[in-house]
């Protein structure tokens, strides 16, 4: 094979911009996911995950959910029947949810 040239283009790294508020969330409501550097055409993988959990002597495994959106729109909402699925934390009401895109 001989020389050849390439361009690539690369966009910006995604950061998500709220991702302390997606610590801790209430599984009864839905949650909105928000980044900056996506681009239009391109796609987001949105996953998380809630931990193990051993509440009233009930074991529950992970529990994991992945979403894909457009990364030009800059927001994804996850919606509470996903959340609720998650292991819920002592009260019941929340859970810990480490979000990545």
């Amino acid at each position: 094979m001989g020389a050849f040239d390439a361009t690539i283009t690369v966009n910006s790294h995604l950061a998500i911009s709220n991702k302390s508020s997606l610590a801790l969330v209430e599984r009864t409501q839905p949650v909105t996911v928000t980044w900056t550097g996506g681009a239009p055409g391109n796609y987001v993988l949105i996953g998380g995950y809630a931990p193990n959990a051993n509440l009233n002597g009930e074991y529950n495994p992970k529990a994991y959910f992945a979403c894909a959106e457009d990364g030009g729109k800059g927001t994804f909402t996850i919606l509470s029947y996903i959340l609720s699925s998650m292991n819920a934390d002592r009260t019941g009401a929340q859970c810990t949810l480490p979000t990545r895109l």
